[in-house]
């Protein structure tokens, strides 16, 4: 029974290619664990928004990376890979 949950929100999903907004997710709300977000999903709401509205989400992933869960480094990232308008 255990599996279930396991095998639905990582194993079974991998025939789907991750898209830079999935990585950048899963590094801020899986891996760093950040309160920013209260989910998954409401993280990739937000990157895909922003991603439409011209940021440069593959610099923002390399960056945050990069910043290994600093909070300070993370909000760098942002600030520099912001959209600007």
């Amino acid at each position: 029974m255990r599996f279930l949950p396991l095998c639905l929100s990582v194993a079974c999903w991998s025939g789907l290619e991750e898209t830079t907004c999935d990585q950048l997710c899963e590094e801020l709300v899986m891996t760093c664990e950040y309160a920013a977000f209260p989910d998954f999903s409401s993280c990739q709401k937000g990157c895909l928004y922003d991603e439409e509205h011209g940021a440069n989400t593959d610099g923002m992933l390399r960056c945050v990376s990069e910043a290994e869960c600093s909070t300070f480094d993370v909000l760098e990232c942002e600030h520099r890979y912001e959209v600007r308008e």
